[in-house]
């Protein structure tokens, strides 16, 4: 490109494009801190509990020692109706939260459903017990078959913040591609882009490696049984969350490198 030699029409497309979908995409990465949050407010309206393992441990304790059978009963049906207020919440979550894929929405959702069919039916169950040994064992079945708090609510909340990650990677997929194309036609013109042709690179391995974690995480979340065990479960849900915010911190990253190089292309091509 000769000195003088304006800078063809598209190349300023691709550059006002790319300036548009990295707000998107800051804007959707965003949302990622959200459920932390505010699922943690939505939890259960019926206590007042900060987090999602704070609500676990607000369930009214086992009735003392000596306790009759009504008194077994009443404490159960309680921390069920607990159980039921928290995946209510969830499902209205899971319908509010824009980004989840088509795939991950319908797995969550069903999940959701058949804990609330399950423990609505053994609400009914411990309801017609005529022993506290039954009530006790309706007790156990009501936290070891579905594990609420420990897997239910991370798997909601996690798998919202993953998806909205995944969302944002396609928006600055999209940014690389146009950054691209404007710094191929630079180059084309005379300009020395390499540069930024480095840095592009380095923002698609970034992508990539962040869109297969982000992939595999989820995957790995979703196949989480609930069971006895809560010390192993709660050991499996722990690196998918730190992965998960691992993710949130390489897009923040790769956004800012994204916006170095549309300022860099930007300069280059007004030069």
């Amino acid at each position: 490109m000769t000195t003088g030699q304006r800078v063809p029409r598209r190349a300023w497309t691709w550059l006002v494009r790319a300036a548009v979908a990295i707000s998107v995409a800051i804007a959707t990465a965003a949302v990622v801190a959200i459920p932390t949050t505010a699922f943690a407010d939505a939890l259960t309206p019926a206590v007042t509990a900060t987090s999602p393992t704070a609500t676990a441990s607000s369930s009214p304790d086992s009735p003392p020692p000596g306790a009759g059978l009504p008194a077994w009963k009443k404490s159960v049906d309680v921390r069920i109706n607990l159980r039921l207020a928290t995946l209510s919440s969830l499902n209205a979550a899971i319908g509010a939260a824009t980004k989840l894929s088509v795939a991950d929405r319908s797995t969550l959702t069903g999940l959701v459903s058949a804990d609330k069919t399950g423990l609505t039916a053994l609400k009914a169950r411990n309801d017609a017990e005529t022993t506290v040994a039954a009530v006790r064992s309706d007790a156990h079945a009501m936290i070891d078959d579905y594990r609420v708090y420990l897997l239910v609510v991370p798997k909601v909340r996690l798998t919202v913040a993953a998806d909205a990650e995944s969302a944002a990677i396609t928006k600055l997929r999209t940014v690389h591609d146009d950054l691209a194309k404007v710094a191929a036609q630079l180059a084309a013109g005379g300009k020395d882009t390499s540069t930024e042709t480095a840095q592009l690179a380095t923002l698609a391995e970034q992508l990539d490696a962040t869109a297969s974690a982000l992939t595999v995480q989820v995957a790995t979340l979703l196949a989480i049984q609930p069971g006895a065990n809560g010390d192993a479960i709660h050991a499996q849900v722990v690196p998918v969350r730190s992965a998960v915010r691992g993710a949130r911190d390489r897009l923040r990253a790769s956004v800012v490198l994204a916006k170095r190089v549309r300022v860099e292309l930007a300069g280059l091509a007004g030069g």
